[in-house]
């Protein structure tokens, strides 16, 4: 069968979302399909170029997926290549340039230069033959496409093209086009790894070593690559900044200088993320071969004050690299300036700020030897002071901004060992801006800024008398807020690693302890998370006394009705700090307060789990000595396993036990959902319709009843649809488990439909000459709940398991739910359809002309400028009258509320709470519709009913 349909939006679209469900669903293999995508490419006719094109697209992306097999990359990369070659001198330029994207894509990736090099070889000739074609107009989006791709398979495999470097170097000279710089592009990346391959390849070096590679001419049609070429080396990075690699002073540099000359003499014809690229491979350029670089200092000139921001950063990777070389004191200070600006502008994007303040901190000053920039942060020495101002916080910085600025703050002000000095003070108040919002109890990514600003300041001046204040400002903000308890904790397991002796960390958790201890039980269970927190990170300081702890955690679970309620996330924070207590100090100061807390856990705790760990804990306590009790609490890292107690750990994402193997795939459609279709046997013909005199008093107020049922949250309406699930009969016995167990049946549903919950089978067969038939077929209803009344489509995946006890899956055949499945009869209010027969024609012919007046009212005002969903619509259904009467009674039956000679309504109800309403006169030719609905998005579906139900036979 055909992969694709006429739709192929739609079917691209789905094979992105999942391509072995769109496999499945079409019953094709990959071969299959990427043979359907080949003749797709080949055909002249039906397809149009931007098709080809996402069909290209398809083979870049899942390339993985659709060649695994080393066959069918070798035929179809021959195929892309035979297509680009039947499409030269064509218009169709887009369509080649993908192609030869899609060829180096899958010649990266499968590494085709190693596993098939005839083939990439000539993929290679191909590519260069397209860009030899210098000045032709026609062409050069594909040559282009040509030089880039050239480019990224010279990046895979350095040294690809090096033979072919003076062709490209003449190449870039001759081309006069808006595309020149992307052959000075390929160029310089040619030019740079055939430099590096001098350096690093052991060779005998010449004088004209790289003379001959820039000015001697090679064959154009020459083979790219030969299995006695020499093959690609790794470029490192270590190799640009290697001080051990120099250059053979044997080797003549002059035609190099030429070549960088050229380039940048160039450097006006190229965009600006064209020229950093270039510059920065050239800069690597000069540096290896030893060269002078003045000729980068108009780059310099040109851009430091750019507001390209590139093209601004190209300038201090320049400086990275030749420090002293073309840049004086006073273009640093120059340099320096127009990055302040540039980090203080407030209306630069937020990610440019961002970098101009980390290359304030890494600034690659006026160093000796031309080193690198320091790798811990520091000031530029020429910065003064009246420029830190420019640092200070504002309100109107966002957090990231306000990080930045505290952190170079700490870099620009060293405090003493005096308290109160100057330094401290000016540190501290510029936290106010963070500090405000904490000061109110917003957590989130302010709450974040200021501890991190806190440890940024401690891990740099934790000698100082500023860490005293730090410890004192979080001591401050924790006991007002205990939300930050989670911070407080992760600031103090960060400043342990930066001074682990410190009393200072000490202090602190002593005195959150001794606080949380002190208070009412009445104010501290309103945020018992975070004291568990904070008494779980003190219980592992021996310095800390545990009796008042453990004094506290038995009042609280005693005076509360935390045991009975059974929270586990209490009991598990609770038990840990436990836990910390028993690892920490010895059992005999603990034995008797402790072990009545866990008694007490193991018998009122509401929660099973938690129960059995605080009796755990208890009988180890009162069972075996205190040392080998802190080796079951702790971990063994003589074994390199895990101990017990790390099944009680806080985080429960760590995997404690072996994991499940995996689910497998099955691909195969061997199981399906038939529909149980309804057989409809009335005849609407032979009904009565002849309605009753109405006596008493009218139906008053119908319309508004009917509207307040709809109203009702209790009135929820669904579509109910039966379906047998059983073994296709198509499916063959070839890898198919015969019999599955414990089926899960999952719909995936669209944001049209509320999502349906799994169904369970518990067991399958396939069906034979003696199995029951109940075990070969089940039947499952769905019920379908509208959002709105749009058909819609849903893919099923089954989850079973088999006799040998695997987890598989599979996908079915979507299901579909049309609009006639929507299409429901109106309901009455209670009151009315609890009468008889007669009564409910009555309320029901009432309620339709009610409905229908509504609705005209509604499209009237829509010519108002009133904002409606209603609309009204007229068609024509050109066929003999008995075919209409056989179509109404096939599709329209349960929904007509009345018949007379020449007119038929009928009132459909779509979920959850829309109609369309039709009035039909019947000719002997010819029948017209008159539509009402109060929802115009149905149009196009009730358009195709009536034109279904037009050519029923």
């Amino acid at each position: 069968m055909e992969v694709f349909s006429d739709n192929w939006v739609r079917d691209v679209c789905e094979f992105r979302r999942s391509p072995q469900t769109f496999l499945a669903s079409r019953r094709v293999d990959v071969d299959a399909f990427v043979i359907d995508v080949t003749k797709i490419l080949y055909s002249d006719e039906e397809r149009t170029e931007s098709i080809k094109v996402n069909l290209l697209g398809l083979l870049q992306e899942f390339a993985g997926i659709l060649f695994n097999d080393p066959t069918r990359l070798e035929q179809t990369f021959a195929s892309l290549q035979n297509i680009f070659t039947q499409l030269e001198n064509t218009v169709q330029v887009f369509f080649q340039s993908q192609i030869i994207n899609t060829l180096t894509v899958l010649a990266i990736e499968f590494e085709l230069m190693d596993n098939q090099l005839e083939d990439f070889s000539r993929f290679v000739d191909m590519l260069i033959k397209t860009i030899c074609q210098v000045n032709v107009s026609d062409d050069r989006i594909v040559r282009a496409s040509a030089c880039r791709c050239l480019k990224e398979l010279e990046l895979a495999n350095p040294g690809l093209l090096e033979h072919k470097l003076c062709l490209l170097y003449n190449m870039s000279q001759d081309e006069t086009t808006n595309i020149s710089q992307d052959y000075m592009a390929l160029f310089v990346t040619v030019l740079r790894h055939a430099i590096v391959s001098l350096l690093t390849t052991p060779r005998k070096h010449k004088e004209n070593s790289l003379n001959d590679l820039l000015l001697l001419h090679t064959d154009v049609m020459r083979t790219a690559m030969t299995p006695t070429s020499p093959k690609p080396f790794v470029v490192s990075p270590d190799i640009i900044t290697d001080k051990s690699m120099k250059w053979p002073s044997v080797i003549d540099t002059q035609e190099l200088k030429r070549a960088v000359s050229f380039l940048m003499d160039s450097a006006s014809l190229m965009t600006p993320n064209c020229l950093v690229t270039t510059v920065c491979q050239l800069s690597d350029c000069v540096k290896l071969a030893g060269l002078s670089a003045t000729t980068f200092k108009q780059q310099f000139l040109r851009h430091v004050s750019t507001s390209n921001f590139p093209l601004f950063h190209m300038v201090f990777l320049l400086k990275t690299k030749f420090s002293s070389e073309i840049f004086s004191y006073t273009d640093e200070d120059l340099l320096l300036s127009r990055l302040l600006l540039n980090a203080t502008h407030s209306s630069l994007p937020l990610g440019h700020r961002l970098i101009c303040y980390d290359w304030l901190s890494h600034f690659p000053a006026q160093q000796l030897n031309d080193s690198q920039p320091p790798e811990l942060p520091c000031v530029p020495d020429s910065l003064v002071a009246e420029q830190y101002r420019a640092f200070f916080p504002t309100i109107f910085d966002d957090t990231d901004v306000s990080t930045h600025k505290l952190d170079l703050l700490s870099l620009c002000y060293t405090p003493t060992d005096q308290l109160g000095d100057s330094s401290s003070m000016d540190l501290m108040g510029c936290l106010t801006v963070l500090h405000k919002a904490t000061q109110y109890g917003f957590a989130g990514r302010h709450a974040v800024a200021l501890f991190r600003s806190l440890f940024t300041y401690y891990k740099r001046h934790h000698n100082t008398a500023l860490a005293k204040q730090i410890f004192k400002f979080v001591l401050t903000t924790v006991m007002a807020h205990p939300k930050f308890a989670a911070h407080t904790v992760n600031f103090v397991k960060c400043a342990a690693k930066v001074t682990p002796n410190s009393p200072h960390i000490v202090d602190l958790l002593q005195q959150l302890t001794e606080q949380t201890v002190s208070s009412p039980v009445s104010m501290t269970v309103s945020h018992l998370a975070d004291h568990l927190v904070i008494l779980e990170r003190a219980a592992r300081e021996t310095y800390i006394n545990p009796a008042g702890v453990i004094q506290f955690l038995y009042q609280l679970l005693s005076s509360t009705s935390l045991c009975s309620n059974g929270n586990w996330a209490v009991g598990n924070g609770v038990l840990s700090v436990c836990r910390n207590l028993l690892r920490t100090h010895h059992a005999t100061v603990l034995f008797r307060d402790m072990g009545d807390l866990l008694l007490f856990i193991a018998s009122n705790f509401n929660d099973i789990d938690i129960r059995d760990r605080a009796r755990f804990y208890y009988t180890m306590m009162t069972n075996i000595s205190s040392e080998k009790l802190h080796r079951v609490l702790s971990l063994a890292p003589e074994t390199g396993t895990e101990a017990l107690s790390t099944m009680i750990e806080d985080d429960l994402s760590t995997p404690s036990y072996p994991v499940a193997p995996p689910v497998k795939f099955i691909n195969s459609v061997f199981l399906t959902l038939n529909r149980v279709e309804k057989n409809r046997t009335n005849d609407y013909r032979k009904r009565d319709w002849t309605v009753a005199e109405k006596k008493g008093k009218p139906l008053k107020g119908l319309l508004k009843r009917y509207e307040g049922m709809l109203d009702n949250p209790l009135f929820r309406p669904s579509i109910k649809m039966s379906y047998i699930f059983e073994y296709s009969e198509e499916s063959k016995d070839d890898g198919v488990p015969q019999e599955i167990f414990a089926a899960v049946i999952q719909l995936s549903t669209t944001r049209h439909y509320k999502s349906i919950p799994d169904i369970s089978v518990p067991y399958l067969r396939r069906s034979s000459s003696t199995t029951s038939l109940l075990a070969c077929q089940k039947e499952v209803t769905i019920e379908f709940v509208p959002e709105e009344p749009f058909p819609a489509d849903f893919n099923v995946t089954v989850t079973f398991s088999n006799t040998a006890g695997e987890t598989l899956e599979c996908h079915l055949m979507p299901l579909s739910l049309l609009f006639t499945d929507l299409c429901l009869p109106i309901q009455l209010p209670s009151g009315y359809s609890e009468t008889n027969d007669s009564d409910r024609q009555t309320a029901a012919a009432e309620l339709f002309e009610e409905l229908w007046g509504k609705i005209h009212g509604e499209s009237e005002s829509n010519s108002d400028g009133a904002a409606s969903q209603s609309v009204e619509s007229i068609k024509c259904l050109h066929a003999e009258r008995s075919a209409v009467e056989d179509g109404i009674n096939q599709w329209l039956e349960p929904f007509l509320v009345a018949v007379q000679e020449n007119t038929v309504c009928a009132a459909v109800f779509l979920p959850p709470r829309h109609h369309v309403l039709f009035k039909m006169l019947m000719e002997e030719t010819r029948t017209i519709v008159a539509i009402a609905t109060d929802d115009w998005h149905i149009l196009p579906w009730v358009n195709e009913f009536l034109t279904q139900l037009e050519q029923s036979k």
